[in-house]
């Protein structure tokens, strides 16, 4: 503010005229350094300050320490790799093993472990961070009661309770989205008893209200479990990779490397194998519930579709049914338009003549609207006979596919001198589809044979019954090879 005001005189300034040439001289240069006083706070306030990392050091001995610096401090304090910030700080999960230590990313668990001491990144979720710290000392606090220290290596620990933290967190992430679904889908599928009133036009009922609002809440939820799912499939991928690497394997035993002085052999891994397999499994499983949880929504989503369809066709009928009878209507008024011209036609002195023109006015309306009618009757019988056939010859196909080995082998698929017509009659077919135990009606058993018979010359050959090889045909290949045998 005080720049600005600065500059604002300056401006005034240089427009007097009557100043002296020295004291114009002497404020211009004043003026310059105002301005480049200017550029260099808002080129420092533009400059972004590097990044503080806050971290948590756990060791061994159950000793606590916290420590906060940028990345470059924090690569030269413990000795890390710049990689390894960059996968530290991406969404993604992560397990890189290096020479003397791992680092895991299992979102909001990260950290750094050596096989002494585990680092725990507190970037992501501070109480996260504090709760994976409490673990890992209640751990140390429980193995030095039990005077189990050398049972399980500190790295391998620290890992265990990275891992069962993450999977529980999904695993709990999981647990309060399937209640919100289910209350959800509770609301969607109960139907309201009570009647439409013509006030539930203008004013929404608060049941139809509750009801709309679950929809709306199911595909937050269908966004949020989708969003759980690919946590879950990168966190199992992570350590999918890590199961097909025995070389990393073996090289995350720090603490043998430390004591003996060398690697681990590539083939002793048993441990962190057998965590790495249980962690995986459960978050397979994971999986599985996530996309059965998705599938009812989705079977909730089409059910919805299917409804509004049903009241979109009664619309339509609605409206197919009132565009008819404004057709009858239109009729009508025209003759009465006709006959109420104020020009003289002789008719109009004659008895009994309105009621006669009024009844024959409504019989033509009538007329109209029942031959509408009964096109549109046509129309739904002969839509209800396509689907009436399309389901008998899918029970139909269902029932050949039962009868197959038994049209496979029957002789008069086979062309020969005997058997001069090549095919399966009508009858065989029946008798083989009964022989195979199904039963057809038969109409289904007319729509199969009119679906099979393709050229309609009255028999089903062995490729219209999609039948490659037959019987003697696998018996005349097969009697060489038993010849030669």
């Amino acid at each position: 503010f005080v720049l600005r005001l600065c500059l604002s005189w300056y401006s005034y300034a240089r427009s007097l005229t009557w100043l002296p040439s020295k004291c114009g001289a002497m404020l211009h240069h004043a003026g310059r350094k105002l301005l480049q006083l200017r550029f260099n706070l808002i080129a420092r306030n533009l400059t972004s300050a590097p990044r503080a990392h806050r971290l948590m050091e756990v060791w061994e001995d159950g000793r606590v320490q916290h420590w906060e610096g940028s990345a470059r401090e924090l690569v030269a304090r413990f000795c890390l790799e710049p990689r390894d910030l960059r996968l530290l700080a991406t969404r993604g999960a992560h397990l890189a093993v290096r020479s003397d230590y791992f680092m895991f990313r299992f979102p909001p668990f990260a950290g750094c472990v050596w096989n002494n001491m585990a680092l725990i990144m507190a970037q992501d979720s501070e109480p996260a961070a504090i709760l994976l710290k409490n673990c890992i000392l209640a751990e140390l606090k429980f193995r030095e009661s039990m005077q189990t220290l050398g049972e399980q290596p500190f790295e391998l620990s620290v890992l265990e309770l990275a891992l069962r933290e993450s999977v529980v967190h999904k695993q709990d992430r999981f647990a309060r989205l399937s209640l919100l679904t289910a209350s959800a889908l509770r609301l969607r599928m109960t139907s309201s008893d009570r009647s439409l009133l013509a006030r539930d036009l203008l004013v929404r009922p608060s049941s139809g209200s509750t009801r709309e609002h679950a929809l709306y809440r199911l595909l937050m939820l269908s966004n949020s479990l989708a969003a759980l799912e690919v946590d879950v499939r990168r966190h199992d991928s992570c350590l999918d990779e890590l199961l097909h690497s025995d070389e990393d394997m073996a090289s995350m035993y720090l603490s043998y490397r430390r004591a003996s002085g060398r690697p681990r052999a590539i083939t002793e891994h048993e441990d962190v194998e057998l965590m790495l397999e249980s962690f995986g499994m459960q978050l397979e499983d994971l999986v599985d519930r996530i996309q059965k949880l998705q599938e009812s929504v989705d079977t909730q989503r089409k059910v919805e579709q299917l409804r509004l369809t049903s009241e979109r066709n009664r619309i339509m009928r609605l409206e197919l049914l009132l565009t008819m009878g404004t057709t009858g209507l239109a009729v009508s008024t025209l003759i009465a338009g006709v006959f109420g011209m104020n020009l003289k036609s002789g008719l109009e002195d004659l008895p009994g003549v309105f009621w006669l023109t009024t009844a024959g006015i409504s019989s033509i309306a009538l007329v109209l609207f029942l031959f509408f009618m009964a096109g549109v009757r046509r129309f739904n019988t002969i839509q209800q006979q396509h689907i009436d056939q399309t389901a008998s010859l899918r029970r139909a196909l269902q029932g050949l596919d039962e009868a197959y080995f038994l049209l496979r082998e029957s002789e008069s698929l086979l062309c020969s001198d005997e058997h001069a017509e090549c095919g399966v009659r009508k009858d065989e077919l029946s008798a083989a589809l009964d022989h195979a135990g199904i039963l057809l009606t038969e109409k289904e058993r007319e729509v199969l044979w009119e679906a099979m018979d393709a050229n309609r010359d009255g028999l089903l050959s062995a490729e219209e019954l999609g039948i490659l090889r037959t019987w003697g045909q696998d018996q005349s290949h097969a009697a060489p090879d038993i010849g030669h045998k």
